[in-house]
């Protein structure tokens, strides 16, 4: 117990010394629908791969925003695959969260922002 909060002591001394290095992009990605469309990537998640998978909304120009879902590459962020998840009538779409199931398969969960039907 002795040796442990020792070695906590020393690590801790010497932190402030050690040199961190400014955080690096290893790549980006844009989606553009238009200047006056919205676009909007807000949750992501890792596969077990290391690509990202991004999850948000996005406007084709028909009707409301829709759900979108891209996975992409860890090496150069290049597309994998991509999920459109269209609005109804002219409501939105919204994403509310993204999970990897026990079998693999992606779970997305969102809401439709209006009436449908």
């Amino acid at each position: 117990m002795i040796k442990h909060a020792l070695f906590v002591g020393i690590c801790l001394l010497l932190l402030p010394f050690t040199v961190q290095a400014e955080p690096q992009s290893a790549w980006t990605s844009l989606l553009d629908s238009g200047a006056a469309l919205d676009d909007n990537g807000s949750i992501v998640v890792g596969h077990a791969s290391g690509d990202a998978v991004v999850a948000g909304i996005s406007h084709d120009g028909i009707e409301g925003s829709d759900l979108l879902v891209r996975r992409l590459a860890a090496k150069d962020g290049s597309l994998v695959w991509s999920r459109r998840i269209p609005a109804f009538d002219d409501s939105d779409m919204s994403v509310a969260g993204l999970a990897w199931d026990e079998a693999g398969d992606l779970i997305v969960a969102g809401h439709v922002m209006g009436c449908v039907g």
